[in-house]
């Protein structure tokens, strides 16, 4: 009777795909708190200082903003921008200077890949990574998805030598990683890298413009000394003729710029796109906070507006690894969210986010969650899930609290907020990195979200409090990873598929790896189109541990191929994509798979069938 329930629970799994819901409540979680919930008394005497704004735009001129962004109306776009800009308080506008060391550096032949996705990471990048000889920042790549579907990495690289080139490097995956292509980047002789942070927009509606912009910290001292902010932008279609370097901000004497932050609102947008960085300014020794400032251009980086963001906390203690997302407004102006470690004390860090209105001004407001007390809330992460004005955003933090990974989340545009929600659902504590990400403009979309325990990553893919039903985790990286240098994440959307893909550098650093949530070694297809369905044996049956998969689609459609237990347990996901009608080859790779009798399931439209198949190793 029990073998009977077993094949009855294992079928109803296939048929269905049900699977329990669990939160992601712990023991310390705390839900649905004001955002004044943790405010300290040193924070309310920081509340004097802070700078509220003396009058107010007309809300109708947000609204006609709006408008004449999404109609691609730029001279109109313009005129009312000034309107606003009439309101602010504290800024100072400013043409960026060319910056005099850098030079361009155009792309390489490529990178060597290993395209498979179940045994082994994909090698993006062989070499030193910026931080394996100097004291480079904590964050030294990032990921994103751009407008035309595909997959942008940009990282820095380091060398042995004291006197050489170093490089600033974007590579592109047009295939969802199956290969990438080194579009180009900058280099510097004698100089080091110290943190760096990139958007990817469109500039008018058609793919052939997207532009990347990454803004970086270089310095001229291995410490980072002095380090400014520098601007490194092309059209991804045409590097050549299109990359340019400029100078976008440098601190005062005996300072230097860290932790840089991108923020655009490119999701709404695309002739009439703005984009910004937030950054901080900290003493050369690095244990003394001055200030976190923000700046924009609303014109393609040509000129830059800045404001320099009251109310801090600022000192021997202060507000480090400031993270920064743009936050749709439902009524007015949009703002910017800045997550900030605020450091109280040797013992007592706490998240704080800092809110601050996107056309700038020194306005500016603090979100206070988790209440003071003995404990480390540090490296925080946010991301703000983009859609309709008319929609309350759903926000994200990701954080490691006493070296567990958690994070907080609030579903109503950030007036209430569940803090301490569990990300890591074995509470290692030896975690050093996390790092969020999250769909747009989409009713389904979900966050990713990765912490890193010792040199392992993990990722979990779902909507706030349950990510991945609250007890589902991929341990990603085949490659160590090492521990002082943050790996990225980013949500994929290509048809109707929502996936994770996770960049990083691996031990030394050294090296760049990438992988990805269901991708399969390789897909072909024999160019004919045949007239049914059809899902074929695997061959070779025995096998170990690669096989190829067959089968057919008269029509485009959306296909999905899991691998189940002989219980009926999902243990992988092969594919998961749009595809065109045709016969298509599929090779699986079983590596990570034990010996046995596994099934495998083909949903296409309305048509499914199942399949057996046994590994044997």
């Amino acid at each position: 009777m029990k073998k009977a329930t077993l094949v009855l629970f294992a079928l109803l799994l296939l048929i269905t795909g049900m699977v329990s819901a669990q939160d992601d409540r712990s023991p310390n979680t705390v839900k649905n708190v004001h955002t004044r919930y943790g405010i300290s008394p040193q924070e309310l005497e920081m509340e004097k200082n802070a700078v509220k704004p003396t009058s107010f735009p007309p809300a109708e001129l947000f609204t006609q903003l709006d408008l004449a962004k999404r109609n691609g109306n730029i001279q109109e776009a313009e005129r009312l921008n000034a309107e606003i800009q009439k309101y602010s308080e504290g800024t100072r506008t400013y043409v960026p200077s060319p910056v005099l060391d850098g030079q361009i550096a155009y792309p390489n032949n490529g990178a060597p890949f290993l395209p498979d996705w179940v045994g082994t990471d994909a090698t993006i990048y062989n070499g030193y990574v910026a931080g394996a000889y100097n004291s480079a920042n904590y964050r030294m790549m990032d990921i994103k998805m751009g407008k035309d579907g595909n997959i942008y990495v940009a990282f820095a690289t380091d060398s042995s030598v004291a006197a050489v080139n170093r490089y600033i490097w974007v590579y592109r995956s047009t295939n969802s990683g199956a290969t990438w292509t080194n579009l180009g980047g900058a280099y510097y002789n004698g100089s080091y890298f110290h943190g760096l942070s990139m958007s990817v927009d469109r500039r008018a509606t058609t793919n052939d413009s997207v532009k990347v912009s990454v803004y970086y910290l270089v310095s001229g001292n291995s410490n980072g000394n002095g380090a400014v902010l520098n601007l490194l932008t092309f059209t991804a279609s045409n590097f050549g003729g299109t990359a340019y370097l400029k100078s976008i901000a440098t601190p005062t004497t005996g300072r230097k710029l860290g932790f840089p932050s991108a923020v655009t609102d490119g999701q709404y947008y695309d002739a009439v796109t703005y984009l910004g960085v937030v950054f901080g300014e900290y003493s050369n020794s690095g244990d003394s906070v001055i200030s976190i400032q923000m700046t924009r251009t609303t014109n393609w980086h040509s000129t830059y507006t800045s404001i320099t963001i009251p109310s801090i906390y600022t000192g021997v203690f202060g507000d480090y690894y400031p993270s920064a997302s743009l936050k749709r407004s439902m009524t007015g102006s949009d703002s910017v969210y800045i997550a900030v470690e605020r450091r109280f004390s040797g013992t007592n860090y706490l998240v704080r986010v800092i809110t601050t209105p996107w056309s700038p001004t020194a306005a500016n407001s603090t979100l206070f969650l988790p209440p003071t007390g003995t404990g480390l809330y540090t490296k925080p992460c946010l991301t703000v899930r983009q859609t309709s004005s008319a929609t309350p955003r759903e926000i994200i933090i990701t954080y490691l609290y006493n070296g567990i990974a958690q994070y907080m989340f609030s579903t109503n545009d950030g007036s209430t907020w569940t803090f301490n929600a569990s990300l890591d659902p074995n509470a290692s504590t030896n975690g050093n990195a996390v790092w969020c990400s999250s769909d747009t403009l989409t009713t389904t979309g979900r966050f990713t979200a990765l912490w890193k325990a010792g040199d392992s990553i993990c990722v979990r893919r779902g909507y706030p409090n349950f990510m991945s039903s609250g007890n589902l985790a991929y341990k990603i990286n085949s490659h160590q990873s090492t521990t002082s240098r943050t790996p990225v994440c980013v949500t994929y959307r290509g048809g109707g598929l929502q996936r994770s893909m996770v960049a990083f550098p691996g031990l030394g650093p050294q090296n760049v790896y990438f992988n990805s949530e269901n991708l399969p070694t390789g897909i072909s297809g024999n160019g004919t189109t045949p007239t049914s369905f059809k899902l074929s044996q695997n061959y070779p049956n025995p096998f170990n541990p690669v096989t190829t998969i067959n089968f057919s689609i008269p029509k485009n459609e959306i296909v999905k191929i899991k691998v189940y237990d002989i219980l009926g347990k999902e243990v992988a996901t092969i594919i998961n994509e749009q595809m065109n009608a045709g016969t298509h080859n599929l090779t699986f790779d079983a590596s990570k798979l034990s010996s046995g009798v596994y099934m495998y399931k083909i949903t296409a439209g309305s048509f499914s069938d199942i399949k057996k198949m046994m590994l044997v190793k």
